[in-house]
């Protein structure tokens, strides 16, 4: 229990950074792409948001598994890291049941 509590609350605190971080990248890039078009005439410059804002949701399936892809590696390699891993494993964690609260969160993509 203790385990899947902070398992759960550090991917959480990880998948939220991750996520805001690759959101204003992807906006950002969208941003310039969009007023490029509107500086050649091809994009109404009143329309700028609306474009931005269905493009994000258009790539918004990518960025989630991304995010959350970056979100469990750095977990896990954080954990290691600061040799949490090796006090979850000599309390008795199992590596199956380590990977399958990872795996089970790959089958939400």
């Amino acid at each position: 229990m203790l385990f899947q509590s902070t398992l759960r609350k550090e991917l959480a605190r990880s998948f939220g950074a991750t996520l805001v971080v690759l959101l204003t990248i992807v906006m950002t890039m969208m941003l310039i792409r969009v007023l490029a078009q509107t500086t050649k005439g091809a994009v109404n410059p009143s329309e700028v948001m609306i474009v931005m804002g269905y493009t994000v949701l258009g790539q918004l399936a990518t960025i989630l598994a991304l995010s959350l892809f970056i979100s469990i590696v750095s977990t896990i390699s954080r954990m290691y890291r600061d040799s949490e891993m090796v006090i979850w494993f000599s309390s008795g964690l199992a590596w199956l049941v380590l990977y399958g609260h990872f795996s089970v969160l790959h089958g939400l993509c």
